[in-house]
């Protein structure tokens, strides 16, 4: 991810933040999946990946995880269902934006996540 910021004669700042695009086979969209928190915040500190990230077709951390919580929310235990929920509430507090959108299959209910 490459952020420029600036402040012009103002007390206004533009912020630009240009997302990573990564291989579809990188560690971090099976962790997601998995719904592994403590392994993506670890992946996170070492570097190797960023909320930024996007796959190869421009689809996001949180569409991934939204993927996950959306298998999951209907047939399987309710402990699943919460680890999901936890990978994005985790991703949302990391900085990922819900608002932000490259891929094609981008469908995001972002008022549920709100709370």
């Amino acid at each position: 991810m490459v952020t420029v910021e600036a402040q012009v004669l103002s007390p206004f700042y533009l912020s630009i933040h240009t997302p990573r695009f990564v291989r579809n086979d990188a560690p971090i969209w099976q962790l997601i999946l998995r719904a592994d928190v403590d392994g993506l915040r670890e992946l996170f500190k070492s570097g190797e990946a960023s909320v930024q990230d996007v796959d190869e077709n421009g689809d996001t951390v949180l569409y991934y995880a939204h993927l996950t919580w959306l298998a999951t929310s209907h047939h399987v235990t309710s402990r699943q269902e919460r680890a999901s929920y936890d990978m994005i509430k985790f991703l949302v507090h990391a900085g990922a934006d819900p608002e932000f959108c490259l891929g094609q299959n981008y469908s995001w209910p972002r008022r549920r996540w709100e709370h």
